[in-house]
């Protein structure tokens, strides 16, 4: 694990020295090279390379920030620096600043843990965290959710299934005033942290409107990839909960764990998910060959609704651009093609693949007719090979496997 600040990184164990030497987290005018300690994370240029480290990832523009780097390859979450109060820090501290010293961890008075599955050697932490919810139901909720024994539960579904042994599920009761940006204090005092290769928090609210999880990527001042799950329905025997809601978390857990994009038809009219590991653009290149297939039995529609519905809303830069004044009449010309998000124009695609239109986005394209990013609630359907392949793939880095 390491820290990187703006343009440089720090080794952890270089970390313990940095907290000590910055006592007051004030930023030393003298580095010293060649003493595996990064003292200048502020300057523009490296002074002390063998220390600091460099990556071509860094933006010298979030200066204010750092970088949490987890498992291998990296999967980096960000956290302001904590400013610790009036001195800008050179250091960052994990747990905030207090008296111009770094806090160290500790409880959260009033708060209450039950361990819900172990983990073997390196792990991922599922942590259900409440602050209005009894801590056994909330306990029992976890492992319903979470499986295995109910068959819609995350642990249930490929890749995840494959990796029991590495998951490890925590229920934390919380009070009231409990604040998400304490969530790492409160999971390291009650895990240790030295084998975590990553954190997912699922934040788990009573509600009296039901509505289904939701995930948040984050953005620059986040430190997690969270899971909110509001919930109407105490009876955890209850479909609602092990169908609906389960399956539910099983596609937030896609876009907060693999960042897949949703694939069921949205509001967009261009394709701003077409970095995800699940979503391509026209041919399919990710796992097809990048052409479409002229003898598929749709290509004709396919070429008939490009021409009559998506080209004249093309704007000077390639842009789908539909003003309110014409949406009702682009509306009107995709339902002169009922079924095109069923097409599959894909060529020379990976096993069990195909290049479907469209996704969230019109322009977009997915793998497979159906999937649980598509369909949450439907039986049977799953991650598909893809986005299965690009969790394996994550599953493994992290764990050192």
């Amino acid at each position: 694990m390491q820290i990187e600040f703006g343009c440089k990184i720090l080794p952890i164990l270089a970390l313990v020295a940095a907290i000590v030497i910055f006592s007051g987290c004030s930023i030393p005018s003298n580095p010293v090279c060649g003493n595996n300690v990064c003292e200048s994370p502020f300057e523009s240029k490296l002074t002390c390379p063998e220390d600091c480290g460099a990556t071509p990832a860094c933006n010298e523009s979030t200066t204010n920030t750092c970088v949490i780097q987890q498992g291998r390859p990296a999967v980096l979450t960000t956290k302001t620096l904590s400013n610790c109060d009036t001195v800008k820090s050179g250091t960052w501290c994990e747990f905030g600043c207090e008296n111009g010293a770094c806090k160290q961890s500790a409880g959260i008075a009033g708060s209450e843990f039950k361990l819900v599955k172990a983990a073997n050697g390196k792990k991922i932490t599922l942590a259900y965290i409440s602050s209005d919810l009894d801590i056994n139901f909330l306990s029992d909720l976890a492992s319903v959710t979470f499986g295995p024994a109910n068959p819609n539960g995350l642990v249930n579904f490929p890749p995840f299934s494959e990796y029991l042994g590495s998951f490890e599920v925590m229920a934390l009761k919380v009070p009231s005033d409990f604040k998400q940006e304490d969530t790492l204090s409160i999971v390291n005092n009650y895990s240790e942290k030295k084998n975590r290769a990553a954190i997912i928090p699922i934040y788990v609210s009573k509600t009296d409107i039901c509505t289904n999880p939701h995930a948040s990527i984050p953005g620059l001042d986040a430190q997690f990839n969270e899971i909110y799950m509001p919930l109407c329905n105490l009876d955890l025997a209850d479909p609602y909960v092990t169908v609906n809601v389960s399956r539910s978390l099983v596609h937030e857990f896609g876009h907060a764990f693999g960042l897949l994009a949703d694939e069921y038809p949205g509001e967009s009219f261009y394709p701003y998910q077409v970095d995800s590991p699940n979503i391509d653009s026209e041919g399919c290149p990710k796992w097809c060959s990048g052409k479409l297939n002229t003898n598929s039995p749709n290509y004709a529609s396919y070429v008939d609704l490009n021409k009559n519905c998506i080209a004249p809303h093309i704007n000077e830069l390639g842009l789908l651009e539909i003003p309110d004044s014409t949406r009702k009449q682009f509306d009107n010309c995709l339902g002169n093609y009922p079924e095109y998000y069923n097409w599959d124009l894909g060529e020379n695609c990976t096993t069990k693949t195909g290049c479907f239109f469209s996704a969230s986005g019109i322009m977009e394209w997915r793998s497979q007719q159906n999937t649980i990013m598509r369909s949450p609630t439907e039986p049977n359907t799953t991650y598909g090979v893809v986005s299965e392949n690009a969790m394996r793939g994550k599953l493994q880095s992290l764990l050192g496997i």
